[in-house]
Parts: C-alpha cells; sequence; structure tokens
C-alpha cells in the first residue's frame, strides 16, 4: 500500500529532475531576461524553488524559510526581477535536495492530511498534484525562453523515470 502512495508524488518528483535539465541547458540570453516581456530563467528558478520551499519544508515540516529566496521576492504577484542566475540556480538545488527525502517517504497518513501553503490548510494530494503541474509549466517556459535563445528543444516531459517504474 505504501508504494502506490508515495507513487504520488513520482509526477513532482520527475518534474523536478525535468527543471533541473532544463536550467542546465538554458543558454544564458535566457537565464538573464534578454528577452522582454517575458522573466528572466533566474526569475523562473528561483520562482520555483520559492513554491517548493514554502510548501513542502516550510508548510509541511515547520522547517525556517530558505533565507535568500526570502529576500529573491520570486513568489505569486512578485515584481519581475533578475535574481543572480547562479544564486537562483542553487536555491533550487539545495531546495529540491531539501524536499526530495520527504516526498520519498510520505505515507497514506500524509497524504490524508493537510499542508499549509499561504495561510491555508489544503489536501496533500491535491498540492503534490498542483506541485507538479506548476513544476512542468515553468519547465515549459523555460523550454520556451531556451529556444528563443536558439537551445534546442529537450523533449519535454522527458523521461519520468519514477512515473515509468511505478
Amino acid at each position: 500500500m505504501q508504494h502506490r502512495q508515495v507513487q504520488r508524488a513520482h509526477p513532482l518528483l520527475d518534474g523536478l529532475d525535468e527543471v533541473r535539465r532544463v536550467a542546465d541547458a538554458l543558454p544564458v540570453p535566457a537565464r538573464v531576461g534578454a528577452f522582454a516581456r517575458l522573466n528572466a530563467g533566474s526569475f523562473i528558478v528561483a520562482h520555483i524553488a520559492n513554491r517548493e520551499d514554502l510548501l513542502w519544508n516550510v508548510g509541511a515540516r515547520g522547517r525556517t524559510r530558505d533565507a535568500w529566496l526570502a529576500a529573491a521576492n520570486t513568489g505569486p504577484g512578485a515584481p519581475r526581477s533578475v535574481p543572480a542566475w547562479d544564486d537562483a540556480r542553487e536555491s533550487l538545488d539545495r531546495i529540491i535536495e531539501g524536499v526530495m527525502p520527504h516526498l520519498e517517504s510520505l505515507t497514506a497518513a500524509d497524504l490524508a492530511g493537510t499542508v499549509e501553503y499561504r495561510g491555508a490548510q489544503h489536501p496533500m494530494g491535491a498540492q503534490l498534484a498542483r506541485s507538479a503541474a506548476h513544476v512542468f509549466y515553468h519547465a515549459g517556459e523555460l523550454q520556451a525562453l531556451g529556444s528563443l535563445a536558439g537551445m534546442p528543444d529537450l523533449g519535454l516531459p522527458g523521461r519520468l523515470a519514477r512515473c515509468a517504474r511505478g
């Protein structure tokens, strides 16, 4: 039973792998906001890390907010900015490495519970699905930015290794 439950986190975990893969391939112009009216890749990467930190570190486990992300101000509704690429990319790795063991260890009891996000309690299963959609949405946004800068199509959504294993 637990294997089936943990499987619910697989789309999010695969999405986080894909965001890293696309971010690593992103050409410099797409990283630093070279395209008017479009978010810089650094903003998108920090925005993804911000949501996952607030949800899975702070909301689900009561951990302290990532200080760099709090200062970067890349949450929903934040004004567009161009955070330093290296800092944004490092924040993504830091958050993913921190939340991955938690997401991989979710039990049926965890999934039946709620998680706090933006001042309200939400069903854990719904937030897993919402996070996966959010992560893949922004992976596609990064792919589009990269395409404008000459990056080849990376074949999103990718291998979905965890989902494929079942």
